[in-house]
Formats: structure tokens, C-alpha cells, sequence
């Protein structure tokens, strides 16, 4: 007799097991709340509650691709790494790890909307503007990408600006881009205002404008996709909101909300990637 457990993801291993399966019994995470600390729980389990990704990490269920999607959980999962390489270099008499890395930036694609909607009663904030995203991305040695970070969010313009700062300090960065189509000067006034705040120099800062000859989402993702594809691109970790994105995003459907995630992202490995190949972009920076 065999009895096997784990995350149900959707190989064909697995779906081959569940069909020949006798017994088949499914847990939930929530089943185990009372043994957890608050601790984990915000830390390991919350990240994932309501989304794609949850379904399969807490709930055991086997998900399907989303056809049209540019990314699957199984390309994703097959390149997730969970350390950049790196070496050891002696320092003060102590060997410390040093990443093997060559270049480090922070990719936004901010929202100019302010909107900041409170709940009459709490005063609490219910919904501000549109989603920000905000990834930080890394070159190895090897020359395969590593996203380290994926911090976007609903959030007003003083503050995307300002963690897109906090994070270039805090991972010392080598650039800060940002996409400017919509907000133009405004996105560049926004970070000076969030520098002269906190009283902290402006940092490499670079302008991105969508258009040219790949100039929908879809065409600047495609190359992007091919990377992870090819295995040269590497989540450090989990990202459950940006996984959700990625795998259930069809360039050019109609009706779809624009993937903000997915866009600091593409802008982000192109820069690191696309253009030191020389591969045609679809978009400007300055």
C-alpha cells in the first residue's frame, strides 16, 4: 500500500496518480488554524488567501492553465530558486556570503490617481487609486534574472513614491524606472517630492514610455515570457499576486484589467535582458 502527500500541482505525474487513485483525501490549511501561530499565519499562510495560487498551496486543488495565458504555474514553478547564487568572500576575518550579481534595479508602474476612499465610520482607507506595480529585479553573473521582490499595491502617489525609494535604499540599487505614459512629469514630481521629504538625494532615475514597434502589452510581454520559457528567469520565492497575474493574464482579451504586476515586471527584465542582447523594445527610456 502507498500513501503519498503534498501540493497537488498539475503535472501529469500527479494528474496520472488521482486517476488511478483508490482514496483520494483533501485537507485545507484553514482546517489546521487553531496549531498555527499569528505569526506564520501572516507570514506563510495569509500571502496566498485569495488567490489562484492559494487554491493549490492551501486549498489542494489541481489547477487547470488558463488558455491564452503567456506564463503557466508549471514554467513558473520549474525556474522558482529559493536563493540567488552566490559565493563566499572573507571580510574581517569572517566569510559572509556575496550574491552573485551584476546589476539591481526598481521597476514601477506607477498610478497618478489619488483617490483615497474611507469607510465614513472607521475613517479607514477602502480603496486608493489603482494598483501600483512595483518589482525589484536582479542580473546574475550567469546572466538569468532574478525577481527578488514584489511590493506593489493599491496606494496614492506620496506613497508608491516613497517605497520605491525606501526599496532602492534598502536592496542598493543601481536604477529606479518608472513608466510615465500616463503621469508624464507628474511621476518624476512625485519621486523629488518624496526625496525632498525624507531628505534623501534623487536617485539613477530612468523614464519609460510605452509605444513603438512592440508597443501593446502583449507584444513587450511575449519576449519576456520566452525568457522564463527558456528557463533564464527565476522567482526567488513565492509571489502569489503576481503568480495570479501572470498565469491567468491573455494578452489582448477584452475586458481585462491592465496587469500592472506583469508591466514593472517586463520593463524590468527587458532592461536587464532584452536590451543587452539588443533586442527590439516596446518602449523608450530616458
Amino acid at each position: 500500500r502507498v500513501c503519498m502527500t503534498g501540493t497537488p500541482k498539475s503535472t501529469p505525474f500527479i494528474r496520472m496518480l488521482i486517476q488511478a487513485a483508490d482514496v483520494i483525501t483533501k485537507g485545507h490549511s484553514d482546517e489546521n488554524r487553531a496549531n498555527l501561530s499569528e505569526k506564520f499565519y501572516s507570514r506563510v499562510i495569509k500571502p496566498y488567501v485569495g488567490t489562484r495560487l492559494g487554491r493549490q498551496e492551501l486549498a489542494a486543488d489541481i489547477l487547470d492553465d488558463v488558455e491564452g495565458a503567456l506564463w503557466t504555474p508549471a514554467t513558473i514553478d520549474a525556474n522558482r530558486v529559493q536563493t540567488v547564487p552566490s559565493h563566499q568572500e572573507l571580510d574581517d576575518g569572517f566569510y559572509v556570503d556575496v550574491a552573485d550579481l551584476i546589476a539591481l534595479l526598481i521597476s514601477m508602474d506607477p498610478s497618478v490617481s489619488n483617490n483615497e476612499k474611507r469607510n465614513v465610520n472607521s475613517g479607514k482607507i477602502q480603496r486608493a487609486s489603482d494598483e501600483v506595480g512595483i518589482v525589484v529585479a536582479a542580473l546574475g553573473e550567469n546572466d538569468h534574472g532574478y525577481m527578488l521582490g514584489d511590493f506593489s499595491g493599491r496606494m496614492p502617489s506620496h506613497k508608491w513614491a516613497k517605497r520605491g525609494l525606501d526599496l532602492y535604499d534598502q536592496y542598493e540599487a543601481d536604477r529606479l524606472i518608472a513608466e510615465v505614459n500616463n503621469g508624464g512629469d507628474l511621476v518624476e514630481s512625485a519621486i523629488r517630492a518624496a526625496c525632498k521629504e525624507s531628505g534623501r538625494p534623487m536617485p539613477l532615475y530612468n523614464k519609460v514610455r510605452a509605444g513603438g514597434k512592440l508597443g501593446s502589452k502583449g507584444s513587450r510581454a511575449e519576449p519576456v515570457a520566452q525568457l522564463d520559457i527558456d528557463g533564464l528567469i527565476h522567482h526567488v520565492g513565492y509571489f502569489p499576486l503576481m503568480e495570479d497575474e501572470m498565469t491567468t493574464w491573455i494578452p489582448r482579451a477584452k475586458g481585462q484589467k491592465s496587469p500592472n504586476r506583469i508591466d514593472a515586471r517586463v520593463y524590468a527584465f527587458s532592461e536587464l535582458m532584452l536590451r543587452k542582447q539588443g533586442r527590439k523594445l516596446g518602449y523608450t527610456i530616458s
